[in-house]
């Protein structure tokens, strides 16, 4: 999953399998307090997760915790998925915190990375360009 534009997950329930592989594409994880459980629980089955959470989830937890959950098909409430680091934050309500969030100017940093994007394609199309000239140059074009 790749945007521009920061995208929020608000967990409520349960989150497992695929949809916790779309919220390990987030960039920012609230779970209701209520969240029951979190996790890859397939992997008990020897079903292997197919959405990329496998090389997501070490990058949320560690390589050391990524594999036991994965191995051991763990899953986790709200509380201690966001004690381990899969959830960056607990709510009441964690719909109507993500959009408090959002509200609060979470986007206005895909924004500023849209300008940086903007601004390394432009110096990179300068690069080329300079190297094409350069070897017409050299090519005596």
């Amino acid at each position: 999953m790749s945007s521009v534009k920061s995208v929020v997950a608000a967990i409520n329930g349960l989150c497992m399998g695929g949809g916790f592989e779309m919220a390990l594409a987030c960039d920012l994880r609230i779970a209701g307090e209520g969240v029951t459980a979190i996790g890859l629980p397939e992997t008990r089955v020897g079903i292997f997760p197919g959405g990329g959470g496998t090389q997501r989830l070490p990058r949320v937890v560690g390589e050391a915790k990524a594999l036991e959950i994965i191995l051991r098909g763990l899953t986790f409430d709200g509380a201690e998925a966001h004690r381990i680091g899969l959830v960056h934050e607990l709510a009441d309500d964690a719909l109507a915190r993500a959009l408090e969030e959002v509200e609060r100017g979470l986007t206005r940093m895909a924004g500023q990375q849209r300008r940086h994007t903007s601004l390394n394609r432009t110096r990179e199309h300068r690069e080329r360009a300079h190297r094409l000239a350069q070897r017409s140059y050299e090519l005596g074009e």
